[in-house]
């Protein structure tokens, strides 16, 4: 009798069933977790602990992550256990950060706060990347970003198009083609052995590619 659409605390998957997730997938022998959705993961309330289990049983974890709700708890184990982290930050400042988000200016420097302290000592085979979707919004803030996140010593930025009905991100083909060109002088400029940028440049045309489903 669990409610079907809106999701409830009602319709979460059971706390003691979640939390014994990590051991079922030893037994299965399933190596490798990446804790993402169509939501914030560090909404749930038992994260933080289901992480922990995660990492104590020796499995590989990604995340995936708006940063908002990073704290020192979670950080420090996020540093300890995790294989690679994402980070969606989509601009280089907090007026840019705030329209796409719909958050409180404040929350870009925080979110600049806590990804400082993951680079902190960070291992190195902990990956930390940023992932930054061009918009109507912030296209203009592709190369101030890229910079930033270069300088901070993230291990990659990638970025890819907005998606939307039309397939052009609600972009013009000028503008299309000039963030196209300036990734590309970008990658050249700034890719090293320990940062690279990433674009997926057919992302558009694989949106407005014709196909033979049959509706």
């Amino acid at each position: 009798n669990k409610p079907i659409g809106r999701p409830t605390i009602e319709s979460r998957i059971p706390d003691d069933i979640f939390l014994d997730i990590p051991r079922q997938m030893v037994e299965a022998g399933i190596p490798a977790i990446e804790i993402t959705g169509g939501g914030e993961p560090f909404l749930h309330p038992k994260i933080t602990e289901f992480i922990r289990l995660c990492g104590e049983n020796n499995r590989d974890i990604g995340i995936v992550t708006n940063g908002s709700l990073l704290n020192d708890e979670r950080i420090e184990l996020i540093k300890k256990y995790t294989t690679w982290i994402r980070i969606s930050m989509d601009s280089s400042n907090s007026v840019t950060h705030k329209i796409i988000h719909r958050t409180a200016g404040s929350d870009f420097d925080r979110i600049i706060s806590s990804i400082k302290k993951l680079l902190d000592n960070k291992r190195d085979d902990l990956i930390l990347g940023i992932s930054f979707i061009i918009t109507p919004e912030n296209y203009d803030d592709v190369e101030n970003s890229a910079r930033l996140y270069a300088s901070l010593k993230v291990n990659h930025i990638r970025f890819s198009w907005m998606y939307d009905r039309e397939g052009h991100a609600g972009l013009t083909q000028k503008q299309i083609d000039d963030v196209v060109l300036l990734l590309k002088n970008l990658q050249k400029e700034l890719d090293t052995e320990s940062f690279k940028i990433f674009n997926e440049s057919n992302r558009i045309q694989l949106y407005t590619a014709r196909n033979d489903f049959k509706t």
